[in-house]
């Protein structure tokens, strides 16, 4: 009886550690999923950025990688720009 008693407890004790774990994993997979989808470039754009691109398609991530008179592309949520740079303003450039 006292064997059968500890069995019967510590199936119940490994069940409800079981379920407490399974809790703690879907809620960090919860707080994991939400982070990703925070970073997802879809999002981003929706939140009023743009990603800009030269006639490449490649990333335009510094002013030096542009000039007057070209033309680059800005992709934003719902669609793609086509736009001519018509002046470059590097940050050294403005005053502060």
């Amino acid at each position: 009886a006292a064997r059968a008693r500890y069995e019967l407890q510590t199936g119940q004790r490994l069940r409800r550690a079981a379920a407490v774990l399974r809790a703690q994993k879907a809620q960090r997979l919860a707080t994991l999923g939400a982070r990703l989808e925070a970073l997802d470039p879809r999002r981003v754009l929706a939140r009023g950025y743009a990603w800009l691109s030269d006639a490449d398609g490649r990333a335009l991530t510094s002013t030096a990688q542009t000039a007057p008179g070209q033309r680059i592309g800005a992709t934003l949520a719902d669609g793609r720009l086509v736009a001519s740079v018509t002046e470059v303003v590097r940050d050294a450039d403005v005053p502060r």
